[in-house]
């Protein structure tokens, strides 16, 4: 009689450990801003999605690390070390047939060790 209680009860427990997993899970992902942007091929709305995670304000290294939580690389700049880079690329099929690279590129501008302003952009580099 306990062993089908207890795994009864192991039963019960696995969907909150699930959910547990799920809510660690980053809010932002560059592959879900990827997969919405063939959707509705709306830079404007990733832009958004991107500042309401990343608003102005937010300390400069916490902005770092959400870009790579989310799967960016991220680097500073050469010229100017108010400025840091951040990358996400991956690859795609067009025209049915060929590969395509495939850059999202958010600039973050310092200011007083905070985000004073941040930028997002998508290109397509077709091989």
């Amino acid at each position: 009689m306990c062993k089908p209680l207890l795994a009864l009860v192991a039963l019960l427990l696995i969907p909150s450990e699930l959910e547990a997993k799920d809510e660690a899970k980053p809010s932002l992902q560059f592959t879900v801003l990827e997969d919405d942007y063939q959707w509705n091929n709306d830079i404007e709305k990733a832009r958004t999605t991107l500042a309401r995670e990343i608003p102005p304000g937010t300390y400069f290294w916490s902005a770092l690390d959400v870009l790579e939580e989310a799967g960016a690389h991220c680097t500073g700049d050469r010229q100017d070390p108010e400025i840091a880079r951040c990358v996400y690329s991956d690859w795609m099929m067009v025209h049915d047939y060929y590969r395509a690279n495939f850059y999202w590129t958010a600039v973050v501008h310092l200011d007083d060790g905070k985000v004073g302003s941040l930028t997002l952009d998508r290109t397509v580099e077709e091989k």
